[in-house]
């Protein structure tokens, strides 16, 4: 097919078609380092995103043991003070609740949750607690799928890439065989 076409190809023509290849391969090179750092930067989001659904576990964690610290006829407005502590718990629950929660950024207060706080209080941070995880799974979800996209366009540059090469290769050989 390029035989006709490459019959007395002078060198100006092969240097024309050596600076566009050298040129799609640089953009393409640029593309492929661009989407590399992406992917990066996602990694690290990711990354980020466990340990803070890993905090949230620990803190809906510690909400379960502590709402199992009142009875089940316990009314909404029952004192966490009031309930029953067999095994002493309560205390390290509740310092693991409030890192958590000032770890998440709910609040700045070491100590917020106490014994005071009700039956109903910790029942409704169990439910805000679930619905900003599940929201956070979400997230996760949506940066996987971002993740695959720019892992998949990596993969398709660095095919580009070869076809680009051995494109480059083939011309530059029927040059040399059509030139003599």
């Amino acid at each position: 097919m390029y035989d006709s076409f490459l019959s007395g190809t002078d060198t100006s023509m092969v240097a024309d078609w050596a600076l566009a290849f050298a040129s799609i391969l640089a953009t393409s090179e640029a593309v492929l380092r661009a989407t590399s750092q992406a992917v990066l930067r996602q990694n690290q989001r990711v990354d980020e995103q466990v340990k803070k659904m890993n905090v949230y576990e620990d803190a809906k964690s510690a909400v379960a043991n502590l709402l199992g610290k009142f009875s089940p006829q316990a009314e909404n407005d029952a004192k966490l003070g009031d309930a029953e502590d067999k095994g002493g718990s309560i205390p390290d629950s509740l310092s693991k609740l409030n890192k958590a929660l000032v770890d998440l950024g709910f609040t700045d207060d070491p100590n917020k949750w106490t014994k005071d706080n009700t039956k109903g209080d910790f029942e409704a941070l169990r439910t805000t607690l679930d619905g900003k995880s599940q929201t956070l799974g979400t997230e996760q979800n949506l940066q996987s799928t971002r993740m695959n996209s720019m892992v998949g366009r990596m993969s398709a540059d660095m095919t580009q890439q070869s076809n680009i090469v051995k494109a480059e290769g083939n011309l530059l050989m029927n040059v040399a065989r059509n030139s003599g």
